[in-house]
């Protein structure tokens, strides 16, 4: 017995020898072997096998189809100098069960790895394939099974050489996905057996879904046998998750114990589509019998107790309220069941083999010879076809030579290149492509799809690599084709046209919209009259385009979204939003460069400029829209907020969706908080320019939309805020900012453009005549004297606290107590006294300096909030304070400060910084930098000397030119209708200088004086050169004269002179 062979035989095709040996193996191997080198391939399948035929059919017809495919790469010369080999040996155990039963498979296993076997092909059960598949992949053996479709096989940690040709039951799950797209159901449910099975299949659906648009609602696990089911109370908790489509995701015994539970339940209803995977049409009509069985023998009183491993069906039958037998013909109605296709009747593969098969002997090859398959034939020819064409690309893409490789491969010595991926030779078997992924499965299968009709499995389409094919019409459990819902009738709860929310928001924003238009010609068609001239025509055009496209956004978002308003509405909003913020900002902020800075001297931003940044603000935004509407995808989905309800939104899909939303949010933002920086800024101007001026409105638009835009913002991003809550909030917010910031400001300007023009004429006479009364009294002698009465007054009934102390060191306000103190009448004044040598004040009189000037309170670590507002000053450097008043508001405060210093010297910005003992200094603005030398040197005690030293041909000639042109000003009222030009004349008359009716003028002296009865006198306590207590005579007005010295035309010098009682007579002014 050469090699252990017992006996050989020739086929009757005279190709083939057959040969047993004594291990209990056959060999099966090629007549022709001369020159050749033998490749043995092991034929693991249970040959012996009785108990169940359809294990037979496939064991016997699968041997048949692997001899087949022997014999033709034996022929065809797949493997250039080699030649297949089959050892085939017999896995099942004959007379053996338990224990005995595995120690003989693995032996059976061990005995053709002993016969120096390179490969493997079986087994038929998962099962038995699972203990050879762990032995020859420690050996680097590859191993291919055409039956074995369990999931564990996919594990390469421990079956790393294993690969096969079945579709592994996670393929089912993929075609059932399919299958659930392809009738639009968006929505499934999940009922897995709780054991590795069930688990598997159900997270890898989980998975899937994922990518096949499909949702699943819910995931139960459940138990059916073993005494521990629980089917009934999983049925019950599946039911209320609203989940209609159920897959169940068990093997066929757990499927059938299931679905007979939910029959008598009630849950196999027309609501409800059952999909299973595999046909278990014949196992579920026994396991109905086996109920009905139960239910009569519970109906008669003869059932018996439960026993302790009851099945699920058994329980059922007794625990349950429904003692109505299941009509099977009836109840299973519209199930649909996916299972393996193999007869691929019309697909020239399969077709080919068809061919090929009928033509075999049936003596050589069982079960062949007829042109139809019963088993697993094709799956099983595809096996050895795939291990030879991936032996086969092994040795030609080896560095040695072809024989050597060859011979390499025989004694076992190229495992390390056997993994499955050494296989997926993109080989087209009978059953399709082999196309296998890395952990050995083919990534396609072909399925045929049952549906129940009538209690009879009716074949109604397929699916195969070429996609899913419906042939039939589905019957569902009502018996009609029409598709039950994935889930139970809900409602949305989106505002429809007839809610009351939405009949508010359209009838509001139609009447503003309304109100924009007409407004809007009427600004276009009386563009020049004065009220609309001021607030400029062409921005209040673009501010009412804004509040309308405003208007449209929210009259969208009270409409059920489509395509359509999803790019509409984001672009109307925010668009709107830009026409409204950018136009008032320009405008704004226009106004603020002129209230800026007192002494500009020409326009300082025109239309054209404004428009232009408008137009910049505006298409960034645009750009932003563009760019985020353009690259995404924008669709209206629903969002289900319960079992029976929800709320449709616009979904922007798209990688970059937060990066641009972040963007145009970032930007809007910015764009109010400058607003809101300017309305702060200007938050005085409108006090002065009341009659044409925006800013009071454009500070309370801006505040009114920063107000509803925080109580938005706050509500839409509160985690406990549901739909509703967010929706109602976003909307009302967005109709308030809108609607009243669009009142606010156009309202005043239509009302005041319907106004009586007479009473407007009138009123402007009246205000004339008024100012001219105004500036005759002015400079009337007894107000003059009123006005000096009461600084005297003023000056000896309070007292000075330390310089140190910054604040309020005297209230101004008690100087309008009695009279009006015309402080006006100090425009740029200054007023100064001499010293003796040692630096003290003669006779009680102290220096002071005082004018009328632009001024502005600046905190000195926020500077930026600062405002310009034109206040008299009075300068006392000899004790570290000034005062200063404001006429707008009718207060004044006395500031103590510790040095001077130049804060600007640029052109139109000269600016003195006096540095405050605390928190806060105080800027002061001068026309021209001479201006501003002079008063640095005013605020510091002991600079009269300095002060001196100026040329007094520039004084003579600067007083002459004050005295001339500013004896009287025309301080009327200018008509405003161009701010910068009226703040202009402000600033003029800001020049004017100290006059009195009282002044008199003497050339023939060495400089200008005038001579006047005004001055200030001190208490007594201030008179160094007195030795003795002061006299009563403290509060008493001085007659005595002064001499004003002016050194330009905006400061003047007051230098005492003797009283009258201490003149000669001749020396006296006449």
């Amino acid at each position: 017995m050469a090699d252990g062979i017992i006996s050989s035989q020739l086929s009757h095709d005279n190709t083939t020898v057959v040969s047993l040996t004594v291990n209990q193996t056959t060999e099966i191997r090629p007549v022709d072997t001369a020159g050749k080198v033998e490749l043995k391939i092991g034929v693991l399948l249970p040959f012996q096998q009785v108990d169940d035929e359809w294990t037979k059919t496939i064991t016997i017809s699968g041997m048949s189809a692997i001899r087949m495919a022997a014999a033709e790469i034996n022929s065809q010369q797949l493997i250039p100098g080699a030649y297949i080999t089959l050892v085939e040996k017999d896995s099942y155990p004959a007379n053996a069960s338990g224990q005995i039963a595995i120690t003989e498979a693995v032996y059976s296993a061990v005995t053709l790895i002993q016969q120096g076997v390179i490969g493997v092909i079986g087994d038929i059960s998962s099962s038995w394939t699972s203990l050879s598949g762990l032995m020859t992949s420690t050996l680097q053996i590859p191993q291919c099974s055409f039956s074995a479709g369990a999931t564990s096989l996919s594990d390469k940690s421990q079956y790393k050489y294993f690969f096969r040709t079945i579709p592994t039951d996670l393929v089912y799950i993929d075609v059932i996905l399919s299958f659930v797209a392809s009738q639009n159901w968006c929505r499934v449910g999940i009922l897995f057996s709780d054991d590795a099975f069930g688990q598997q299949l159900s997270e890898h659906a989980i998975m899937k879904s994922r990518t096949s648009n499909v949702r699943v609602l819910t995931y139960q696990a459940f138990r059916s046998g073993g005494g521990h089911s629980n089917v009934m109370s999983v049925l019950q908790q599946f039911a209320e998750t609203g989940a209609r489509i159920v897959i169940v995701a068990a093997d066929t015994p757990d499927q059938v114990s299931l679905l007979t539970v939910a029959a008598n339940m009630g849950y196999v209803n027309d609501e409800f589509v059952w999909i299973t995977i595999g046909s278990v049409n014949d196992d579920l009509y026994s396991a109905t019998q086996r109920f009905n069985n139960l239910i009569a023998l519970r109906k008669n009183g003869t059932i018996s107790p439960a026993p302790q491993n009851a099945s699920a069906i058994s329980l059922a039958a007794r625990l349950t309220d429904n003692v109505t037998p299941i009509d099977f013909n009836k109840t299973y109605n519209g199930m649909i069941s996916f299972d393996i296709w193999l007869d691929l009747q019309g697909y020239p593969p399969y077709e080919n083999f068809l061919d090929k098969w009928s033509r075999l002997d049936s003596t050589d090859y069982p079960l062949a010879g007829v042109h139809n398959t019963i088993g697993n034939e094709g799956l099983a020819y595809s096996c050895l076809m795939m291990m030879a064409m991936g032996f086969n690309n092994t040795i030609h893409n080896t560095t040695t030579p072809i024989s050597q490789s060859l011979v390499d491969l025989a004694s076992g010595r190229l495992g390390q290149y056997m993994t499955p991926l050494t296989f997926n030779t993109s080989f087209i078997g009978p059953q399709g492509p082999m196309q296998i992924d890395s952990n050995g499965d083919v990534t396609s299968g072909n399925f045929l799809i049952y549906n129940m009709q009538n209690g009879q499995s009716t074949i109604v389409g397929s699916s195969s690599s070429s996609g899913l094919n419906i042939t039939a019409p589905i019957l569902f459990h009502d018996g009609t084709p029409n598709q039950p819902l994935d889930a139970p009738p809900r409602t949305s709860i989106d505002p429809k046209n007839n809610s009351p929310i939405s009949l508010v928001v359209m009838t509001v924003s139609g009447w503003g919209i309304l109100f924009s238009f007409a407004t809007m010609i009427l600004v276009t068609i009386f563009r020049k009259r004065q009220i609309f001239k001021a607030s400029s025509p062409m921005f209040c055009t673009l501010e009412l385009l804004g509040f309308i496209l405003s208007y449209t956004a929210l009259v969208l978002m009270v409409q059920e979204p489509s395509v359509t308003s999803c790019y509409v509405m984001p672009t109307a909003f925010h668009l709107g939003y830009c026409l409204i913020m950018g136009n008032m900002v320009t405008k704004n902020y226009r106004i603020f460069r002129i209230f800026n800075n007192i002494f500009i001297t020409r326009t300082i931003v025109t239309d054209l400029q404004l428009f232009k940044a408008s137009a910049v603000i505006i298409v960034v935004q645009a750009v932003l829209l563009a760019l985020w509407l353009g690259l995404a995808t924008v669709t209206p989905i629903n969002v289900n907020l319960s079992r029976s309800t929800y709320y449709v939104i616009c979904a922007y899909e798209h990688p970059s969706k937060t990066a641009f939303m972040a963007l145009i949010a970032t930007y809007s933002i910015g764009l109010l908080a400058f607003a809101i920086f300017l309305a702060i800024k200007t938050r005085r101007v409108g006090a002065s320019y009341s009659k044409y001026s925006e800013t009071k409105q454009i500070g309370m638009c801006v505040y009114n939309i920063l107000f509803a835009g925080l109580i938005g913002f706050i509500v839409f991003f509160l985690p406990t805020a549901d739909f509703i809550t967010r929706y109602y909030v976003t909307v009302i917010t967005i109709l308030w900012g809108t609607t009243v910031s669009l009142y606010i400001l156009f309202l005043p300007k239509v009302w005041a453009f319907f106004r009586d023009h007479e009473e407007s004429n009138s009123s402007n006479q009246t205000n004339s005549n008024t100012s001219s009364s105004r500036r005759k009294e002015l400079y009337s002698e007894d107000e003059w004297k009123r006005t000096q009465a009461n600084l005297s007054a003023f000056q000896s009934d309070h007292s000075l606290q330390h310089p140190g102390e910054e604040g309020e060191l005297f209230s101004l306000e008690q100087i309008l107590a009695s009279e009006p103190v015309h402080l006006e009448l100090r425009k740029s004044s200054i007023g100064s006294t001499h010293f003796d040598g040692n630096g003290n004040t003669i006779q009680g009189f102290i220096e002071v300096h005082e004018g009328t000037l632009p001024l502005r309170r600046v905190n000195k670590y926020i500077q930026f909030l600062a405002h310009w507002e034109m206040q008299d000053i009075m300068v006392f450097p000899s004790s570290r304070y000034f005062s200063h008043f404001s006429h707008l508001t009718n207060r004044g405060q006395v500031f103590a400060y510790s040095q001077v210093s130049i804060y600007s010297s640029q052109p139109e910005a000269y600016i003195l910084k006096v540095h405050g003992t605390g928190s806060t200094d105080i800027h002061i603005q001068v026309r021209d930098l001479n201006s501003l030398e002079v008063w640095r040197r005013y605020f510091w005690h002991g600079d009269g000397e300095e002060n001196k030293n100026l040329t007094k041909g520039i004084q003579r000639q600067e007083s002459l030119e004050l005295l001339k042109h500013h004896m009287v000003r025309n301080n009327s009222d200018q008509s405003d209708s161009h701010m910068s030009q009226h703040r202009l004349l402000d600033r003029q008359n800001s020049e004017a200088t100290l006059c009195s009716g009282r002044t008199m003028i003497s050339l023939d002296m060495e400089v200008t004086e005038a001579h006047t009865s005004s001055y200030l006198q001190l208490p007594g306590r201030y008179d160094d050169t007195v030795g003795i207590a002061p006299s009563t005579a403290r509060r008493r007005r001085s007659t005595s004269l002064e001499m004003i010295q002016f050194h330009d035309c905006t400061d003047l010098s007051l230098e005492r002179f003797p009283g009258p009682e201490q003149l000669h007579p001749k020396d006296v002014p006449k």
